[in-house]
């Protein structure tokens, strides 16, 4: 198992979770086992994301999903600023 932590500066959490949520399905068909969503007590303009994924190997090949073109379009509706920071984790 894998974990990724994710800090995002976002337009909106609601817009951006609802353009999340449309890919759901291929998340978890690509070895997402879960998503915890969280943000500062003081800003609702930053989402803190950690997330289980099945292996490493699920998880790169995810993320060279989302690189294409065509999931960039679609994701670019989401009002995400700038990259976020990511660390990839395992269980101590």
């Amino acid at each position: 198992m894998v974990y990724v932590l994710m800090r995002q500066k976002v337009e909106s959490i609601d817009q951006w979770k609802a353009t999340y949520d449309s890919i759901a399905e291929l998340r978890k068909e690509a070895g997402e086992r879960s998503l915890r969503l969280f943000h500062p007590t003081d800003s609702q303009e930053e989402l803190i994301q950690l997330y289980e994924w099945e292996s490493e190997e699920h998880l790169r090949a995810f993320m060279q999903r989302m690189a294409t073109p065509k999931m960039r379009e679609k994701m670019s509706g989401a009002g995400a600023l700038g990259r976020p920071e990511i660390l990839y984790l395992k269980e101590v």
